[in-house]
């Protein structure tokens, strides 16, 4: 049941980003109290998981698997995207950079190299 670990997971995520509670999203689909818990150790009906899927624009494979089918075309930049999607620092500094003016980026993106060239381990 691992997998189904994951896929609530998944769905716990995509109501933190959407700000939509666990709750709401239940009663929204007219789920009862605490299905979406019971997924974690049971098996998921495929009907729900269209249901949430459509729920927040994303697909059941998405939830499956946390890889959006076909949305890249090139695979490093699936894994770039996957990581930010993953990452709340590195959504931050992603999110941040898109406000600052290009010769800011260039700087910060200097200062980093450096830092990286420093510790290449973290």
């Amino acid at each position: 049941m691992q997998e189904n670990l994951k896929v609530y997971e998944r769905i716990i995520e995509l109501c933190k980003i959407n700000d939509v509670s666990v709750r709401k999203l239940e009663t929204d689909l007219n789920f009862s109290n605490g299905q979406i818990k019971k997924m974690r150790d049971s098996k998921i009906s495929s009907v729900r998981l269209l249901a949430i899927a459509n729920y927040f624009g994303t697909t059941v494979e998405y939830l499956l698997t946390g890889i959006e089918p076909g949305y890249y075309t090139n695979p490093e930049t699936a894994r770039i995207a996957q990581e930010i999607f993953e990452d709340p620092n590195q959504r931050i500094l992603f999110d941040a950079s898109r406000d600052l003016q290009p010769d800011e980026v260039l700087l910060l993106a200097e200062i980093a190299k450096k830092m990286k060239a420093t510790n290449p381990d973290g």
